[in-house]
């Protein structure tokens, strides 16, 4: 047989053969990093945002078939990554989003994914352009790998349950990820991508956030560019970010917030303190009681109040001041919260919304007789055409009624923000997920005022996670932002699942080179070294470069001998600093002496003169 021919056979057989070392490694481990640090990782030419990309797909590949977080992936994300990376090389970076990939709900507008809100009805709906967040965040470099599983048409809290099926908690799938951003939630807390965007109509960014261990942010209403996302409640829909981390949420806050806003989040978040900050604790939705007419004034699960016990302790301890508020939540409120719930107008604005897609659904009757949907939407659909101005004025009188009560309470009681925990029930299992039976707090407030507030992480209960929220006033989102700041420094509680690990091992050897590495470049030396320096670092930058392609054994040799050249160099920066300190020292000594004996003479000059 012809040597060429028996060459190509080869090369045919050998493609079918599965590449073991197919996994995308790094120097670093992604999974515990926020953006500002994989940010710097770019930045430093440690890892590129293309290898950040097939990572985290990777991580979906491996793991997300026992949670279903996952809606669709963005097929054109490693072709953006590597655009993004070039950009970078000729020294264009928009911002620390430059690169990143995040995940967002599948109710928001991204070209080229459907927007399914959950459900397979809307299996084609494809936009034709970004929601107007989506563009902001691509402006800034951002990298939307994938649309997230939800609960269908955000109805539920308690779960995350829709025709593409059920969302697993990140911490036990055996428990609810509960929703309606439950998809979000669980994508980022099990680290498949860096951050993610929810929604937040009565509760669907907190309490998912809640229940995966993350900080969930629900901005003022208003404050966010709603167009290009599947309306629920105009008159509560809102979109934020869910991130392991604040400063992950103040990054991503400060490029989805209307442009007109005079502050910057990430600002805000630096050298921040408790220290004389007043918070109000509302004591029926802390811990309750079981004689309570209200279902959300009722007792709390034990592992809650434990928890909120420890958190308020250390609050205190850091040098809040804590007041507790009492009888709060009474009939006449939760009935305007209640009565002012405007779900009937997603006929109306779905009629809308779905004129700026591509979709056989042509309109909310498409939709209704439809079978590729799990809930009746019957209750909807006769709601249509009945968004009316009267209505519209009702709702704001009531509002403003229930506002002013609470900006009253705040007041009156000296204090800066409210806390309260975000669920009171102990985490629901997936098979006993029911909505008649989940007390959220988190409703309660924000959702009908439209009031910033945050979910933030408060600990684990018997191995689940709990979440505790703060709401300030008025579009006072900067203050929650140094509140949640100094929390975060003195409870840091995000630690990835057990059950999905890193998909590679990192040598220590490498671990030490890379934080070496990072201060070696922040470093002076003389210059008598900086060639030395320079080459070294072009050196490093090319380890990093073949890091992914290069075997283990001699990415570790390599690392050592890195390693010990930098260390070599700056022994060497010593010494030479001590020499010329020396010589610095014996110039000063020689100048000294020479002055001296120049007065001296000088002196001896005119005494001589002068007898």
């Amino acid at each position: 047989m012809n040597k060429k021919i028996k060459k190509i056979i080869i090369i045919i057989l050998l493609s079918f053969i599965p590449n073991i070392n197919a996994t995308t490694k790094a120097p670093i481990d992604i999974t515990n990093m926020n953006i500002e640090k994989l940010s710097n990782a770019l930045d430093k030419e440690i890892i590129t945002s293309y290898q950040l990309v097939n990572i985290y797909l990777e991580r979906i590949e491996k793991y997300d078939k026992n949670y279903n977080s996952i809606n669709q992936i963005n097929k054109n994300a490693i072709n953006e990554a590597q655009q993004l990376d070039k950009e970078r090389s000729k020294g264009k970076v928009r911002s620390k989003l430059h690169g990143i990939p995040i995940v967002v709900k599948t109710n928001i507008d991204v070209k080229d994914l459907s927007t399914t809100a959950g459900a397979k009805a809307l299996s084609d709906n494809y936009p034709k352009e970004d929601a107007e967040i989506i563009k902001n965040l691509k402006e800034a470099g951002a990298i939307i790998l994938a649309s997230t599983n939800m609960s269908e048409f955000a109805f539920l809290a308690s779960s995350s349950t829709s025709s593409y099926g059920t969302v697993k908690n990140a911490y036990n799938n055996n428990y609810s990820s509960y929703g309606s951003s439950g998809g979000t939630a669980v994508a980022v807390a099990l680290s498949f991508a860096s951050a993610g965007i929810g929604t937040d109509t009565n509760s669907s960014i907190r309490v998912p956030s809640s229940a995966n261990n993350l900080f969930g942010f629900r901005p003022s209403f208003g404050s966010i560019n709603m167009q290009g996302i599947l309306p629920y409640d105009k008159y509560r829909d809102v979109a934020g970010p869910m991130t392991k981390s604040v400063i992950d949420s103040a990054i991503i806050m400060d490029v989805i917030t209307n442009k007109n806003k005079n502050i910057n989040y990430e600002q805000t978040i630096k050298n921040t303190t408790l220290k004389d900050k007043k918070i109000g604790i509302i004591k029926e939705f802390y811990n309750g009681s079981d004689s309570a007419s209200l279902r959300v004034n009722g007792k709390s699960y034990e592992g809650v109040v434990k928890l909120m016990d420890e958190q308020i302790e250390k609050l205190k301890q850091a040098g809040a001041q804590i007041k507790y508020i009492d009888n709060f939540m009474n009939q006449t409120y939760y009935d305007i919260i209640f009565g002012t719930m405007s779900g009937f107008t997603i006929c109306d604005t779905f009629n809308e919304y779905i004129k700026n897609t591509n979709s056989k659904i042509k309109n909310f009757n498409d939709l209704n007789n439809s079978n590729q949907k799990i809930y009746d939407l019957n209750r909807y659909a006769q709601s249509c055409g009945k968004s009316n101005e009267k209505y519209t004025k009702s709702f704001e009188t009531r509002k403003k009624k229930y506002l002013k009560y609470v900006e009253e309470t705040i007041k009156k009681n000296n204090v800066d923000v409210l806390l309260y925990p975000t669920v009171k029930n102990e985490l629901q299992k997936l098979n006993e997920s029911n909505e008649g039976t989940l007390s959220t707090p988190s409703t309660y407030i924000s959702s009908t005022t439209g009031l910033p507030a945050v979910n933030v992480p408060m600990g684990f209960y018997k191995n689940l996670p709990y979440g505790m929220e703060f709401t300030s006033g008025q579009n006072q989102e900067a203050l929650l932002f140094e509140i949640i700041s100094a929390y975060e420094n003195i409870n840091n509680f995000y630690s990835l699942p057990d059950e999905v690990p890193s998909l590679y091992d990192i040598d220590n050897s490498i671990t030490k080179l890379t934080k070496e590495y990072i201060d070696f470049l922040n470093k002076e030396v003389s210059i008598l070294l900086k060639y030395k320096k320079n080459r070294i670092i072009n050196e490093i930058k090319e380890f990093y470069k073949n890091y992914n392609s290069t075997k283990n054994e001699k990415n570790i040799s390599k690392s050592k001998e890195l390693y010990t050249k930098i260390i070599e160099i700056q022994k060497e920066n010593i010494k030479i600093n001590k020499i010329i300190k020396s010589l610095f020292t014996i110039i000063v000594i020689i100048f000294t002496l020479s002055l001296s004996l120049k007065i001296k003479k000088y002196k001896n000059k005119r005494r001589r003169k002068n007898n």
